[in-house]
């Protein structure tokens, strides 16, 4: 906290310094003492700093970090988000108090605890829109309860437990016969659309192997089409690539709907660009590997397209262990899937709004059509 008083001033005689300072020859020795990267007053958050808001899904960068008396003078972080907020038109002042300046809706003050450095890999520019998780917390993860609060997708949770199943005989084996080389594990998702449940189950794979060794961070770096093509040029697609699954090293990279990338009725260079630099990837990785592997990979889309995909790429279809068939939620499920999310984010359904009222409202957002439209998010 600064002091906005007087500064305090010894009335007794001055001592003389204990310690002589170094001169010449002898500072210079010192100073070749210490490590070429010493940092003076190191910190481990810097204005300017890549951050993100713990559990908020909302990125941005560091303006200030410092007391403020709008929190009792404790330190808080000043943050530009990336997107604009609808709640807010803080444009760096607050309570009367301004610390930095942004267009209105951009700015935001957190608590220091609030925010978690983004790693350099991650805050490459061609990183900014890309949705970054951290890793689940492996000492509290359990797979058994997790699979049990997973509302339906029955076939997913099986091919989960045959997926754990083959980890452990496989680790059982490099344990007897000393041979720890085995095959790297990546995935294929195939929904019928929005609001399968597929970025659950991404979570969930992430726990499952960071806990068994396959996996030694966990983290989740999600990808979309234009992630990696909007506003690409020849040779963009594949650098953009590789700045992504750097950003995954040591995690899951979920690539979204692959089946969007190439557009089938008309020549798409970039998009062809994009499938194959996730070919070269899986391919260098197709020989037998040890655990924990670099990346797990797992790729999504429609049933019919993404099957078709994979067929036109074999190096990518090969590449995958295990193909987990998203089912189509019913109302009932769906239902149960919102009171969940309404409950988590701290809101409050009306009492009248019975299991029976909240099926027949999906099933009228089912009804209009539109993809997405009865995913529990958008109910």
């Amino acid at each position: 906290r600064q002091n906005s008083g007087p500064s305090r001033v010894s009335a007794g005689p001055s001592r003389p310094s204990i310690v002589a300072p170094l001169v010449g020859a002898d500072r210079i020795a010192a100073l070749a003492k210490k490590p070429l990267d010493a940092t003076i007053n190191a910190r481990d958050m810097y204005v300017g700093d890549r951050v993100a808001i713990k559990g908020a899904g909302r990125t941005g960068e560091v303006m200030y970090i410092g007391p403020a008396m709008f929190a009792g003078a404790d330190i808080v972080v000043g943050i530009k988000l990336d997107e604009k907020r609808t709640t807010s038109d803080c444009d760096g002042k607050y309570k009367g108090e301004r610390y930095f300046r942004c267009q209105a809706g951009y700015g935001i003050y957190q608590a220091k605890d609030e925010v978690e450095l983004i790693p350099p890999e991650q805050a490459d520019e061609d990183l900014r829109h890309v949705a970054i998780s951290s890793a689940p917390d492996m000492e509290s993860f359990d797979l058994e309860q997790e699979l049990e609060s997973l509302i339906g997708l029955k076939e997913v949770k099986d091919a989960l437990k045959h997926v754990r199943n083959f980890i452990q005989v496989q680790q059982r084996r490099s344990s007897v016969v000393g041979d720890s080389n085995t095959r790297a594990l990546h995935f294929a998702f195939l929904h019928g659309g929005p609001g399968s449940g597929s970025t659950t189950v991404a979570h969930l794979l992430a726990g499952m192997l960071l806990k068994f060794g396959v996996l030694n961070n966990g983290h989740i770096v999600e990808v979309v089409r234009r992630d990696l093509l909007a506003g690409s040029n020849s040779g963009d697609a594949e650098v953009k690539f590789k700045k992504m699954v750097k950003a995954a090293e040591g995690g899951v990279l979920v690539l979204n709907d692959i089946d969007t990338y190439k557009e089938n009725e008309r020549s798409d260079r970039l998009g062809d660009e994009a499938l194959q630099a996730l070919s070269k990837h899986l391919e260098a990785s197709a020989t037998c590997i040890e655990w924990p592997q670099r990346t797990c990979v797992v790729v999504t889309g429609k049933r019919g397209s993404i099957n078709k995909c994979l067929e036109e790429h074999p190096s990518i279809g090969s590449a995958i262990y295990a193909r987990l068939e998203f089912s189509d939620l019913i109302p009932k499920e769906v239902g149960q899937i919102l009171r969940i999310l309404v409950t988590k984010n701290k809101f409050q359904l009306s009492q009248d709004l019975t299991d029976e009222k909240v099926e027949r409202l999906v099933r009228r957002r089912q009804l209009r059509g539109g993809d997405g439209g009865a995913a529990p998010r958008n109910v």
